[in-house]
């Protein structure tokens, strides 16, 4: 993730004019420990698109450190994320969650994430009601199940994050699956 400044610095705009950006939701941002604001990699990248701007133009070491994959999601394209926006409905479902879990882009985005069957050992859950922040929490992560398309259950470690609006309101969720591993595996659980 990058700071403010960091993202002010590669995009050659002031911190000011970020801010400004974050308080429209023109960048949506993570508040993260005593509420600093940070960018997510992949939100840059889509601000960077959307506002088609030449990647030439950006600084050359913070565009590297924006597009520096983890070595497990490297060639995969995106880290495995489901994104909601602040009425709940899934807005981005990334290359690598839909290679992993079968789910097109159609199957998920626009629809509420409740349409990814998701489950505790034997019980329900709906992925819609941990969009929803309890206190002053920032993330939480949780094991859950997640099922495939094909009917397989995955045991997938689930990061909840919260991108917040200039006012403290809830702005989107972000998911991150990571870790899956098939149900009823031998291989460690944590």
């Amino acid at each position: 993730m990058l700071t403010t400044g960091e993202t002010a610095k590669l995009l050659g705009v002031t911190a000011q004019t970020i801010i400004n950006w974050m308080e429209s939701g023109k960048l949506p941002f993570v508040r993260v420990g005593r509420g600093r604001r940070k960018i997510l990699p992949r939100q840059i990248r889509v601000f960077v698109e959307s506002q088609g701007l030449p990647v030439s133009g950006l600084d050359p070491g913070l565009w590297a450190k924006v597009n520096d994959e983890p070595l497990e999601h490297r060639g995969s394209g995106d880290p495995p994320l489901l994104s909601t926006n602040s009425e709940g409905t899934s807005v981005f479902w990334s290359q690598s969650a839909r290679e992993r879990y079968g789910w097109t882009t159609s199957d998920v985005v626009g629809k509420a994430p409740s349409v990814l069957p998701a489950r505790v050992p034997g019980l329900p859950v709906d992925l819609l009601d941990l969009a929803l922040p309890s206190g002053n929490e920032t993330f939480r992560t949780l094991l859950l199940e997640l099922q495939a398309k094909d009917g397989k259950w995955l045991a997938t470690e689930v990061t909840v994050s919260w991108i917040y609006d200039a006012r403290g309101g809830v702005a989107g969720t972000v998911f991150l699956l990571e870790s899956p591993m098939p149900v009823g595996s031998s291989g460690p659980r944590r």
